[in-house]
């Protein structure tokens, strides 16, 4: 395989996606070159190919076919490290698998539940919620989309403006502080 071939293209600019800040250029090109060698070209489209509304179980079922193949051992070195590095917890995966609802007046207990959950599953539950708590960068794009992509249009008008619009510690403090008035119609639907 060459480096101008289409699969190549596709996985470099895939690799670059899912590690922007943490892998080099030069880890991507090994990696492809270790794909593009032991011919797990497939195996690797089907990892792409991964329906997002399944779970991760998917990926650890495939990952164990490939395993039981008896491939060498550095193709599975290779699994392992992919695996390893969390790549399948990318924004779109985090955002659409986990927190199917939108947030509407009347569901807030099941969303903020689920966030909770998936907020632990990520370990930024913390950084998020604790004022004081300190995010990076991508980590607070990555809560500030999936924040503000899982609300109702009527949530979003009341709880984001253009002063926590790009900040998601303060988009967190505008839902809660919306629905935990002290008004009876909001105590109803909030258990602290």
């Amino acid at each position: 395989q060459t480096t101008n071939s289409p699969q190549y293209f596709l996985l470099t600019s895939f690799l670059q996606f899912l590690f922007p800040l943490s892998i080099t250029l030069n880890k991507i090109h090994l990696y492809l070159s270790v794909i593009l060698s032991k011919n797990i070209l497939r195996f690797w489209f089907r990892i792409l190919a991964i329906n997002l509304d399944s779970s991760l179980l998917t990926v650890e079922h495939d990952a164990n076919q490939c395993k039981a193949k008896k491939s060498n051992q550095r193709t599975r070195n290779l699994l392992r490290q992919l695996l390893q590095l969390k790549w399948i917890s990318s924004t779109v995966l985090f955002s659409k698998t986990l927190l199917k609802p939108l947030l509407t007046m009347d569901n807030f207990t099941l969303w903020r539940n689920r966030v909770a959950n998936l907020l632990d599953l990520q370990e930024q539950r913390k950084p998020l919620t604790d004022p004081k708590g300190v995010l990076t960068a991508f980590q607070g794009v990555q809560l500030r989309t999936v924040l503000t992509s899982k609300l109702n249009p009527s949530i979003h008008n009341n709880v984001i403006n253009h002063q926590n619009e790009k900040d998601s510690h303060l988009i967190w403090a505008s839902i809660m502080e919306f629905y935990s008035s002290s008004q009876p119609s909001n105590q109803a639907r909030v258990f602290k």
